[in-house]
């Protein structure tokens, strides 16, 4: 049995659909691009210490020194939740999460 050739007319309105919905992609794709390309430019890790009023140390690691703090004052659950309330005193910044992890041990 032979195939049968079917011709479908599409309408000239759904052509310009069909660009207007590539170019639309191509934007969001670009944009998309962009901003994993900025994200990772711009992540910053950072590894903290914390001092206490006792003079007990903390040392931490984060991508938001600040947001950190405040979780350690007020919501925080282990160890530093005991000995509230805690200051930053020193902050070193990195470009990898993985040489943060190193300098913090």
């Amino acid at each position: 049995m032979g195939r049968k050739a079917v011709r479908v007319r599409v309408p000239p309105k759904a052509h310009g659909l069909r660009q207007n919905y590539d170019a639309r992609l191509a934007s969001a794709t670009a944009d998309l691009q962009q901003s994993r390309m900025s994200y990772g430019k711009h992540m910053e890790y950072s590894v903290y210490i914390l001092k206490n009023d006792n003079g007990k140390i903390y040392i931490g690691q984060t991508t938001n020194v600040s947001k950190r703090l405040i979780e350690h004052n007020e919501t925080g659950k282990g160890y530093t939740s005991k000995y509230r309330p805690w200051k930053v005193i020193h902050v070193d910044k990195f470009l990898s999460r993985k040489d943060a992890m190193v300098r913090e041990k």
